[in-house]
Formats: structure tokens, sequence, C-alpha cells
């Protein structure tokens, strides 16, 4: 969840039941063991995973209802504020979305993570295939927005605020193939750009489509025919560079860091200044005025967290990093000596096992952050407020248990 207060996981029981556990507390259970990824509001209230109730035949089961069945459940999506439930299905070879328990007509093929909230709830949209022609489908109608034939539509991404929305896709034009085989070539003829503001061009490739988290702003990575990358900020093309990575910005826009590979090192560009070199450059993260900036490097081997240009201790591994909103702290998960521990302004915590795959550091306010480690088969929340101090669980998470002696 955004603010890092709820885990959630699918787990099987003995008997080969599903569980979803939130928080610690198994909350719901499917008809026999079939354990896939659950999708969850905000809050940890709404949920929705796929259920396998008999042998071959697959239902969503939600907080607020189980679904049609199906020979497969693809993905499923709950709105922010858990008002809403989306999922695609599979029956034969035909696939359908359903929306708020309203099933669609029936496709030839989904897209690539195909479904998409808006972060307000108001919008979903997802990308869907009818024969050779592939959609985009806003709030159940296919927008019709592609002047050029042959596209396929491989992402989508609404803008944290405002309603805005892009996707990328692939213009490809069909000829006859010569090779002396019979049949048709697809030849990429590039790759588009579109934003509900129109038509942001053609490029060999583009990748990340990312938005300010005001919505005003619209980023991506563009590549060249020779290999060569480059981000594109409000239609204007940045340096080129052998890779770019992580892109991110500032509250409004007006700052974009990103990590960046030339002559073989790489470094961390902040609206085009560079910070390096160094081995390699990962995890970028800002503050919401962009005034200052931190980044995961590798230098001489070692793992290190730079922040505006000072390096911290060196460690084996870093594996998450997160300024607090107003930049007053930086904590990061690292791994030393095999152990995984969450450093909180070069301060060390004591050492877990690892950290739970995709999980990140979540900051409430600029003082107090949550996030998850695990130790055996036990998974750990860890909180806390600026000093190094210990915090209990919630009583209705009997899973979720902190370690003693927890120091941040």
């Amino acid at each position: 969840m955004e603010d890092g207060g709820t885990c959630a996981y699918l787990a099987v029981t003995r008997d080969n039941q599903a569980v979803l556990v939130v928080n610690g507390r198994a909350v719901r259970r499917s008809g026999i063991g079939y354990v896939g990824v659950p999708a969850l509001s905000e809050d940890g209230r709404a949920y929705a995973f796929a259920g396998q109730v008999a042998k071959d035949r697959f239902r969503l089961i939600s907080s607020g209802a189980e679904g049609p069945d199906f020979d497969g459940i693809i993905t499923s999506r709950v709105s922010r504020d858990g008002a809403r439930v989306a999922y695609a299905g599979r029956r034969g070879d035909k696939r359908h979305v359903v929306v708020d328990g309203k099933e669609s007509d029936a496709w030839d093929g989904i897209g690539g993570n195909p479904l998409c909230f808006s972060p307000d709830g108001r919008h979903v949209a997802y990308i869907a295939r009818l024969d050779k022609a592939w959609h985009v489908v806003l709030d159940g109608k296919s927008q019709n927005l592609i002047p050029y034939q042959g596209v396929h539509v491989q992402g989508m991404a609404f803008a944290p605020e405002g309603g805005r929305w892009a996707y990328r896709a692939t213009e490809v034009s069909d000829i006859t193939s010569w090779s002396g085989q019979n049949g048709v070539e697809r030849v990429t003829i590039g790759y588009r750009v579109f934003a509900d503001d129109g038509d942001h061009g053609i490029h060999s490739r583009t990748e990340s489509l990312v938005f300010s988290p005001d919505g005003r702003r619209l980023a991506y990575v563009g590549k060249d025919s020779k290999g060569g990358q480059f981000v594109v900020h409000e239609r204007k093309p940045g340096p080129k560079y052998e890779e770019v990575a992580d892109l991110v910005m500032s509250a409004d826009g007006s700052t974009l860091a990103h990590a960046a590979k030339k002559e073989g090192k790489w470094y961390c560009v902040v609206n085009g200044r560079e910070t390096g070199p160094f081995e390699k450059v990962g995890k970028v993260s800002l503050t919401a005025d962009g005034r200052s900036v931190a980044f995961a490097a590798v230098r001489d081997g070692r793992a290190i967290v730079v922040r505006d240009g000072v390096a911290g201790g060196a460690h084996d591994e870093t594996l998450a990093v997160s300024l607090s909103p107003g930049g007053r702290h930086l904590a990061y998960w690292a791994k030393l000596n095999g152990k995984a521990i969450l450093v909180l302004d070069e301060r060390s915590g004591e050492g877990y096992d690892g950290v739970l795959p995709d999980s990140r550091i979540a900051w409430t306010g600029d003082d107090y952050l949550t996030a998850f480690g695990y130790v055996g088969g036990s998974i750990w929340r860890v909180q806390g407020p600026r000093g190094p101090e210990p915090v209990e669980p919630p009583p209705a998470a009997p899973y979720v248990r902190p370690r003693p002696r927890v120091r941040m």
C-alpha cells in the first residue's frame, strides 16, 4: 500500500486451502489451494484474488462478492478507495474484462499488464485485441484515438492527479514476404506515445511512461535507431546515453532525475546535471520539491547510497532507497554479511533474513516510516518515528511481529 501500513499475501494451509492474509489476519478462504497475487485497496480492507473452485474452474473472490466462472483469471485490480474491482478472465480462446460486476464482450486477446485504475478510481482502462487490431478501452469504450494502421498497444498510465493518461504503441506495417515463404512479415516502423493531449511523436522505441505527481508533466525514455537512449520531458528530447533507467520527477515535474550510462560508466542525472561516475546507479529518490536527491550506487565494488553528492557507508548490496517527502530523513535497505538491515540517516538497525519482494519504504508525513522484512517464515513490520525505539504492531496482526530491540 502507498503508506506502507498494510502487508498482504496468499498462503496455502495444510489442507490445501488458499487463504488471504492481511496484516496477519486470515480474511477469506477459496475452495481449494490456488494461490495468486492479491489486489488490495489503499487501506487493505477491500481485496480480490483468483480462487480455484473446481478442476479447471476459477472465479474472482473479492471482499464484495464472487464473480462468474472462468477457465482462468488473468489479472485483477482494486481501486485505491476499494469501491471498484476489475479483472480479466479467459473462457476457451476468448478473453473478457469484468468491471464492477459487468462483463465485457469477448476479445481475442488482452495486453500485458492490461488493467489500470486512475488514482481517484473514477476511470479504468485496459488494452485488448479484436482480430488483428489492438484497442485502448477507457471506461468501457474503445477510444479510436490512433490514426495509424497496425498499431500494437503496449502499456497505459494515468497521472496521479488530474485525470491525464498516456500509452505507448508500436506502429507496424504488414508486407508480403519475399524470402521464398508464403505469409506476411510484420515490419516495425516505430514506437509512438499518445496522451490525452495528442500524439507525442515517433521514436525507434519508447519505454517507462512517468507522470509528475501533480499530473501536469509527462516523461518517458526514447531510443534511436542506433540504440542510444534519451529522456523525453514535455515533448523535448534530452541528451543521448547508452542506457537510461529509473525516471522520477518532483511534485510539479520541474525536476527530473534518472540513472544514465555513458562510456561504460553510470551517472545520476538531475535536470541534465550529472553526478558520477559509478560502476552502477540504481534506485533514484527525490524529495517532493526536487531540492534533494538520493540514489543507490556501486563504487569500487561496494554498494553505497549518495545524497546530494555525499556518499554514506559501504554495504554488500542496496535493496531500496527512500527520502522522506520533505527531505528530513533518508532510509534504505542494505545487505551486509548476509543480513538485510534498515538504515535510517546512516544509523543501522538489526539484521533480518531478507526483504519482501517488491516491498518498499513508505513514509507517513516526514518523520514516520514503515517497511517489511522477514526472519525465517515470519514477516516483520518495522515502524518508527525519528528516535531508536521499537514499535508494537496492531493487536489484530498476530502474524506480523516486530523484532525485539529494533533500532531505527
